[in-house]
């Protein structure tokens, strides 16, 4: 199991953590999306060149749109003629485009070389930088190309989202909205905590011991850990369909999984009304921002990894608080709900009736 550190600005300090992990004989390769190098990368720069004399850097632009085979191959060929050799170490500094896109080339580099995460965003530190998952999006299909493949080490620093745009803090609370569902825990039912406070240290520890816990048992996604997946299996058809950030579509994605969670009478209203209760303390401004997609829409769902045949897809379905299944759901029930779930996203507040 890879080793977590919680360090409070880290940047000062970056070095000492990375002589647990990188002699100084070893190349480092940095990967990083424009918006973050602008804000750390000369102080990261300053601080690692005093130690590591072979400090090399990749930058990517922001977005989902860099989690690519273009991006893959450019920086497979940036790390070829600088000279990476296997025991060469990547750092991916980011969030989850950057730690899913870097993750996947260290696991493809000389059939796989080390690399660490540095995640800058809530969605990245309690979820997409932890667990060795690594991928990029091929053929309008999210994460269809990828290998697991553990990082050395994950640094999480909360001083770094207090950088975070709103929307993208939304789309984190939306992971941690996801966990509430799968434990029933974390005390988030009011609201989401201040960032850099206690709770939301004390909230993030708790999701990667989850997350942790399950990789442990299932690193390769055959069984237990696909309850992860939670809101995954129509959040990414409206990730992609609605460019809508990836926490806010998983969130969604969730209350389409309670709705076909209670037509098939697998959980109770008092269950559903709870779910949306959250919801709406968090998301109660989310809209879809185009209409009329919603055959894209389910042509991109039933891309999905967890197609099962080819009239049925896989969803994770919550059947109490911190309970769920997974259970295999016919298209024609399934489609119901998403359209209805779209139709209630038309600038109105999601209603839990």
């Amino acid at each position: 199991m890879c080793v977590i550190h919680y360090q409070n600005n880290c940047l000062n300090d970056l070095a000492n953590v990375l002589k647990n992990y990188i002699t100084e004989k070893q190349s480092i390769y940095i990967l990083s999306d424009n918006n973050v190098s602008a804000l750390y990368l000369s102080k990261i720069l300053k601080t690692l060149k005093k130690s590591y004399k072979r400090v090399y850097v990749f930058t990517i632009k922001a977005g989902e749109q860099s989690k690519s085979l273009t991006q893959f191959e450019a920086f497979t060929r940036y790390l070829i003629t600088h000279n990476a050799q296997r025991n060469s170490i990547i750092i991916n500094l980011g969030g989850g485009v950057v730690s899913d896109l870097g993750g996947f080339v260290a696991a493809s580099y000389m059939r796989g070389i080390n690399y660490i995460n540095i995640p800058t965003t809530i969605l990245a530190q309690i979820d997409a930088s932890i667990g060795g998952k690594t991928a990029i999006n091929f053929h309008n299909t999210k994460n269809i190309v990828g290998a697991f493949h553990k990082p050395l080490a994950v640094i999480i620093d909360t001083s770094f989202i207090q950088t975070l745009p709103q929307k993208e803090q939304l789309s984190g609370w939306g992971e941690l909205f996801k966990y509430f569902v799968l434990t029933g825990d974390f005390g988030i039912s009011g609201s989401m905590p201040k960032i850099n406070s206690d709770d939301y240290i004390t909230i993030t520890q708790h999701c990667i011991n989850y997350k942790q816990k399950l990789v442990k048992e299932d690193l390769h996604d055959k069984g237990l850990r696909q309850i992860l997946n939670l809101g995954h299996t129509a959040g990414h058809g409206l990730e992609i369909t609605y460019k809508l950030p990836h926490g806010i579509a998983v969130a969604v994605g969730i209350l389409v999984a309670t709705e076909i969670s209670r037509s098939l009478n697998l959980c109770t209203k008092e269950l559903k009304q709870n779910i949306y209760s959250v919801y709406n303390n968090i998301f109660s401004n989310i809209h879809l921002p185009v209409a009329g997609e919603i055959n894209k829409l389910f042509n991109i769902i039933k891309s999905d990894k967890k197609k099962t045949s080819h009239n049925s897809l896989n969803f994770i379905l919550p059947i109490a608080l911190g309970k769920v299944i997974i259970k295999e759901v016919k298209d024609d029930i399934w489609q119901k709900q998403v359209e209805l779930m779209v139709n209630k996203l038309q600038p109105k507040e999601i209603s839990n009736e």
